[in-house]
């Protein structure tokens, strides 16, 4: 119920998601959910996050260091994030996020497969992972991605992702490019008006065309107004989502993929 209230564009929404996230009658995974569906209004609420992110409950205080990634920070908050980060050392990865200070250390290039295989070989928490896949402030793969029913069909389905091998998987976010389907073919569009968007074709109505640009979002094109449309040499998957994550977020992620089949 939760999960769906979330997704439910209606602003008074967020007052029932507060409320929910505060109580402790819930069970934890209610909170966690509560304060994913926050997320996108981070801002607004920053000083509600806070008790969360100081908190003892691992889930509920990273979701709430989560909710704060690209919100501006007044110095008190900040200096607030600064003893969470210092004082919590499993957190200080998600902390320094929020801060906007770097988080991730020394990384492998994304081609190299094997060394990311190695640096993430632990296991992972599915359930976690599934928030990471949902969270609209991290990768945002819901956008573009479904499963079992949640996100959209603008990428391939990922119900069953857990049947591909965690290669596979782990090289489809490294280097989402590298492999694209006809079908998930990606096209630049220049028209008349000097605009140059890249998109993938979704629909077609007689001379209008509907794409979806690589935030998930849709815009129309006449094809009367084209000037020129190219098929890009790029995945409308980005490039770099990895470097979004923490490493444990990815070992999450991985793990919840891998849980479907």
């Amino acid at each position: 119920m939760v999960r769906t209230l979330a997704e439910h564009p209606a602003s008074g929404l967020f007052k029932v998601l507060r409320a929910v996230a505060r109580a402790v009658r819930y069970p934890e995974a209610v909170g966690d959910e509560a304060l994913v569906g926050l997320a996108e209004r981070g801002g607004e609420v920053a000083d509600e996050r806070l008790p969360f992110a100081r908190g003892e409950n691992a889930a509920l205080r990273d979701e709430a260091l989560r909710a704060l990634v690209n919100v501006k920070l007044t110095g008190p908050q900040r200096a607030e994030l600064e003893e969470v980060a210092r004082k919590q050392p499993a957190a200080r990865d998600l902390a320094a996020r929020a801060l906007g200070k770097p988080f991730a250390g020394a990384r492998p290039p994304h081609g190299d497969v094997a060394a990311w295989l190695k640096r993430l070989d632990a296991p992972g928490d599915a359930e976690a992972g599934r928030r990471v896949f949902f969270h609209p402030k991290l990768a945002g793969c819901f956008r573009c991605h479904r499963v079992d029913g949640r996100g959209r069909d603008v990428g391939p389905d990922l119900s069953a992702a857990g049947r591909a091998e965690r290669r596979h998987v782990l090289e489809s976010i490294l280097r989402p490019s590298n492999l694209v389907a006809p079908h998930y073919q990606a096209w630049v569009i220049t028209t008349a008006d000097g605009r140059v968007r890249t998109g993938m074709l979704v629909r077609t109505v007689l001379d209008e065309y509907t794409y979806v640009d690589p935030q998930g979002v849709q815009f129309k094109v006449n094809t009367r107004d084209v000037v020129e449309a190219r098929p890009s040499l790029t995945s409308i998957m980005p490039e770099g989502l990895v470097d979004l994550l923490t490493d444990r977020e990815l070992r999450d992620l991985l793990a919840y993929l891998g849980s479907r089949r």
